[in-house]
C-alpha cells in the first residue's frame, strides 16, 4: 500500500472518472479511519473550470486514483510548449 507521504504529489491533479466520465481534483490525501485505507477527496470540475466539492460524496482509494490520473494524462498526451 506504501506510505501516507508517498501519495501526497496526488493532491491537485485531475482525472476522468471511469464511471461517468467527468473530470476530477485529488483535493485531500488522507487516511481513512473507518477501513485504514489511503483515499483522497475530490472535487468535480465544471465546463467552465469551477470546482464542485461535495463533503457527502464518498472518498477514492489513492490507488485507485493514481491509476486513473496516469490514463488521463496519456489521453492529454504532451502539454505543448
Amino acid at each position: 500500500m506504501g506510505d501516507l507521504e508517498d501519495y501526497y504529489y496526488l493532491k491537485g491533479s485531475i482525472h476522468r472518472d471511469d464511471d461517468d466520465m467527468l473530470l476530477y481534483k485529488i483535493t485531500r490525501v488522507y487516511v481513512f479511519k473507518r477501513t485504514n485505507k489511503i483515499v483522497g477527496d475530490t472535487a468535480l470540475i465544471l465546463t467552465d473550470g469551477s470546482q464542485f466539492e461535495d463533503s457527502t460524496a464518498d472518498p477514492i482509494h489513492i490507488r485507485y486514483s493514481a491509476i486513473l490520473i496516469k490514463r488521463y494524462e496519456k489521453e492529454k498526451g504532451p502539454v505543448p510548449t
